[in-house]
Formats: C-alpha cells, sequence, structure tokens
C-alpha cells in the first residue's frame, strides 16, 4: 500500500523530464517530494529498476523490520507511523547499525531489548546446564546398569538363573523347593589334602584350591551341569537340578571324565607331584530350593546326597566309582565300565558299584575324556588363578607361580 503512491510519482517524475521548459517548476516540486525515495534506491532509480535496487539487499544486513501502529492525521492529511525495530538479539541490532541509545527513550523499547537478550542468555545458561546435568544422568545410568550387571552376575553364580528370577519377583524362599524324581550328584575331593595343608602356608592351600576350583568351573560351564557347593576339598555337582534333562547322567559322566583327565596338569605344592582326586557319583531323587535369609545358597538335600558322597569317601585315587543307580541310566551309552562289586557304606547299606573307565568316540576308539575338552580350554582356566608352587617361601604377601606341564 505504502508503494503504490511512490510508483506513480516516479512515472511522473520521468515524465516531466521529458517534457520542454514550462514545466520545469512543477518537475523541481516532483524531485523534492521524491528525494527520499530516491536516496535510498540511488543510481537505480535513474534505470527505473527500482525493484532491483531493494532486492540487492538480499540479506537484509542494513535493513530494518518495524514494528507498530499506523494512524491518519487529518490535520496534516498524512498516515503517521509509530514504529519499534524488531530485534532478535543485540549483536543483530548492532549488525544493522544501531545501538542501544538509538532507541526511543520514551517509551519500553530498550527495556524490550535488553530484557529479551538477558531472558534469552538465562535460557541459554539453563539450557547448558541442563545437557550437562542429563549427560551426568546417562553415566550414572550406564554405571548403574554395569553394577546391576555385576550384581547379577554375582547372584546368578551362588543361585540358578531361574530361581533368582522368581526371588526377584517376590516369591518366599521357601516356595522354590521342588521335588526332582531324578538326578545325577558328582563328589570329588583331594587325596591327603590333610598332608598337604600341613606342608605348605595357608596362602598356598587357598591359591592350590583357587586354581583348582577355577579349572572344575570351567569344566561346569561347558557340560552344563550346576555347581552346587564347596566344602574344603570338596566339590559338588548336579544335573537335572534346577533344569531337567533326561542326559544328567551322560553330563556328569562327561564332567567327571574331563575332571580326572585336567587334575593331572596341576602339581601338589608340597612335594611337586601331580595332585590326586577320587570322584563318586550317584542318581537319585532330591529336594532343591533356596532355604534362609542370611547368605542363601540353592541346595539339595536327600538320601541320594550322602550316598554320592559315600561313593567318593570309598573310591580310589584317580577313579571314578558310580552306582548301579546311575550305571543304568548309562546303559548302552558309549561310555565304558568296569564292575568293581558291591561295597558296604555308612549306615550298613550294600550298594552294587562300578569304574568309570572312559568313553568310545564314533568311531568306537577308547579315550580317557571327551574329546572336545582340548588343552588350550585347560591352559585358559588355570590361567584366570594365581597358583602357589613347591618353591613357595611362605610370603604372605604374594602367591608364587608354579611351572605347568601339560599333556
Amino acid at each position: 500500500m505504502s508503494k503504490e503512491p511512490v510508483k506513480r510519482e516516479r512515472n511522473l517524475h520521468n515524465r516531466v523530464q521529458n517534457s520542454d521548459y514550462e514545466n520545469a517548476n512543477r518537475s523541481a516540486d516532483v524531485d523534492v517530494e521524491l528525494m527520499a525515495f530516491q536516496s535510498i534506491i540511488g543510481d537505480d532509480y535513474k534505470d527505473g529498476n527500482s525493484a532491483n535496487a531493494m532486492e540487492s539487499w538480499g540479506d537484509g544486513s542494513r535493513c530494518l523490520k518495524l514494528k507498530g501502529q499506523m494512524r491518519y492525521m487529518p490535520e496534516w492529511e498524512s498516515i503517521i507511523f509509530l514504529g519499534t525495530p524488531v530485534m532478535e538479539s543485540l549483536s543483530a541490532m548492532f549488525k544493522t547499525g544501531l545501538y542501544i541509545n538509538d532507541l526511543s527513550m520514551h517509551d519500553s523499547s530498550r527495556d524490550l531489548v535488553l530484557a529479551g537478550t538477558q531472558q534469552s542468555e538465562e535460557l541459554k545458561r539453563a539450557l547448558i546446564q541442563e545437557q550437562k546435568k542429563s549427560s551426568k544422568l546417562e553415566e550414572s545410568m550406564k554405571m548403574l546398569d554395569y553394577e546391576m550387571k555385576k550384581t547379577d552376575d554375582l547372584l546368578y553364580r551362588m543361585i540358578p538363573k531361574p530361581v533368582a528370577k522368581r526371588l526377584r519377583k517376590g516369591e518366599p524362599a521357601v516356595n522354590t523347593c521342588e521335588v526332582f524324581p531324578d538326578v545325577t550328584i558328582l563328589f570329588s575331593d583331594v587325596v591327603g589334602f590333610t598332608r598337604i595343608c600341613s606342608h605348605i602356608t595357608p596362602m598356598q592351600v587357598v591359591s592350590m584350591l583357587n586354581t583348582m576350583y577355577t579349572l572344575f568351573d570351567t569344566l561346569s560351564e561347558k557340560h552344563r551341569v550346576f555347581k552346587v557347593e564347596t566344602i574344603g576339598d570338596a566339590y559338588m555337582v548336579v544335573a537335572g537340578a534346577p533344569e531337567k534333562t533326561k542326559y544328567h547322567a551322560h553330563n556328569i559322566c562327561d564332567m567327571a571324565l574331563d575332571m580326572v583327565r585336567s587334575i593331572d596338569h596341576l602339581k601338589d605344592p608340597s612335594n611337586g607331584n601331580n595332585i590326586q582326586i577320587r570322584v563318586g557319583i550317584h542318581s537319585g531323587m532330591v529336594v532343591a530350593g533356596v532355604v534362609g535369609h542370611k547368605m542363601p545358597r540353592y541346595g539339595l538335600h536327600g538320601d541320594t546326597v550322602h550316598t554320592a558322597s559315600a561313593m567318593e569317601s570309598n573310591g580310589k585315587e584317580m577313579h571314578i566309582q558310580l552306582s548301579s543307580a546311575t550305571y543304568e541310566h548309562l546303559k548302552g551309552s558309549h561310555f565304558i565300565f568296569e564292575r568293581r562289586g558291591i561295597i558296604t557304606i555308612k549306615g550298613n547299606v550294600d550298594i552294587e558299584t562300578y569304574w568309570l573307565k572312559g568313553k568310545r568316540d564314533k568311531d568306537g576308539n577308547a579315550q580317557a575324556a571327551c574329546p572336545q575338552f582340548e588343552t588350550q580350554t585347560i591352559s585358559k582356566a588355570i590361567s584366570k588363578a594365581t597358583i602357589s608352587g613347591p618353591e613357595a617361601t611362605g610370603d604372605e604377601e604374594g602367591l608364587v607361580k608354579i611351572q605347568l606341564r601339560h599333556a
């Protein structure tokens, strides 16, 4: 609306310039009226290309955006525009060539600009602080997830994962107890453990057991059996609980064969000879579950546990003795047995027993342990523990390494 009168005056000015001297006075009047417009568009006005002149300011770096009110003044026969520059920030105001002093002091223009700038800076600082808090919160959440994973790993080492999940849901510990009609239990211990302990330091005893149990734990993961507990030199595992399987006897026997083979790589710290173990296996019914509140553990209860322990205590060094109950589960399998005969265990109970001698491969060849178990697996398991050797000086501050021989 404001450009149309200017355009009309411009066309009039062009016509007047082409007229003769008689219209010179009017042409001068028109030049006065268009002085402001001509000062803005410069040379482009003379070429009749005022639109291009306005577009040449395309970036708007020297243009102002005004916001205000127009009123028609009858006394002046003119329209008055009271406006205030719209500034996004102080830097934008400086870019246009204006400063705070250029704004009117009779209204709130200066206050609005300063208040807007101050509020913008405060919002920026608040945003930066929130971003920092968000980053710290993300780091805290990552650390929390890491610690929770460590806690879960520790819990699952003590209690089977399915049972632990039930406890987390709020079930009482006694509700986790369950009857398993058929499982297989393995016990093992170190031959002459009391004699060994009397000739070495306590730290060497702990180191020896740590090395042996670390190796057995690796085997338990391989054969998918659950480690129940360790008491002194006694090591107890079970298959068929809490995860039921009809191959529980097979898994335990594979575990036993690998235990006998792998123990040959460990040395007695007292004399440097090979450590020897006894292994006993029995199958039957047990009751399993978590009992108590302090230091809860997943335990097995029943006569089957006592019988399996008797198979171990009445066995021989570097031999795997199993009961007839376990033998019945393995008939027709690739395992190699030798009948030992009937033995009497605690309570004057007679049980027929067998020696587990090995296992045949697919080609029918006998072998002392499972073919999947490699010497490299033993080395990795042993490397997880620090071993004290026969050359130990008894220094409690550090553990002396033992020289390992691999078959």
